[in-house]
């Protein structure tokens, strides 16, 4: 299956840069992937298409268009899962970066190999994450759930709860059991009620972490090692 990716940028010169970054990767790797080129936010908004893998967005884009990063704001509306790659020159914008998930930056002017490095990188983990999944059976049924489409997970009694991008599964796994079996995922236990996955933390506030819109609790003694494992996991530091 080709991977899809969305480039957004005003400059044409950098825009047929790209193209032929692009093209040289698929010579070159032998890649499948396809990449539609948008002049600005705007235009790439009014797709509203939620199938695009990889979203590679300048964060300046001229005082009359839409700036990279209130794009990547709207695209998280409809499109949590996608990449998101940043091109800039300007550094202040890393913090923010982290509210949208921002994959990674790359610094203007960006090589080629540069280039390469990182977006292997990102349809690499796509490719994984295609094929990471964990086995769930609840009520007779079984489920094949993909773990980057879990939000979190709570108990139920004995069982548990888990949320997902496509709706609510209960499980009959305590949550115990399901701690341990992705205990090596970007996973983190952080309350004895709850397991959170790193991937879709939006915000931490005192003791309380936002996941997917939803605020959990995290136990006093927890918050340490949330930090460090988000460290660990997803390049955030506190």
């Amino acid at each position: 299956m080709a991977i899809k990716i969305a480039s957004c940028e005003d400059n044409p010169a950098i825009r047929e840069t790209l193209s032929n970054f692009f093209e040289q990767m698929q010579q070159e790797e032998g890649l499948n992937m396809s990449v539609d080129f948008f002049e600005n936010g705007e235009q790439l908004l009014s797709k509203k298409k939620a199938d695009y893998d990889i979203y590679v967005l300048d964060i300046h884009m001229g005082d009359d268009n839409l700036d990279g990063m209130t794009l990547a704001q709207s695209i998280r509306k409809y499109d949590e899962r996608a990449l998101i790659v940043f091109l800039t020159s300007l550094t202040r914008y890393l913090k923010e970066g982290y509210k949208v998930k921002a994959y990674r930056y790359l610094t203007k002017p960006v090589s080629y190999n540069e280039f390469k490095h990182e977006m292997c990188s990102a349809i690499k983990d796509i490719r994984k994450n295609e094929s990471d999944y964990i086995s769930l059976v609840g009520h007779s049924k079984y489920n094949k759930v993909i773990l980057s489409d879990i939000y979190y997970i709570e108990t139920d009694g004995r069982k548990s709860l888990i949320h997902t991008h496509n709706g609510d599964i209960l499980c009959s796994y305590s949550i115990s059991t399901l701690s341990h079996m992705l205990k090596e995922k970007s996973f983190y236990r952080c309350h004895n009620s709850y397991l959170i996955n790193l991937e879709h933390v939006e915000h931490i506030d005192n003791r309380v972490v936002c996941v997917n819109g939803m605020e959990i609790l995290v136990s006093r003694n927890k918050m340490k090692g949330l930090k460090e494992k988000l460290a660990q996991t997803m390049g955030v530091f506190f």
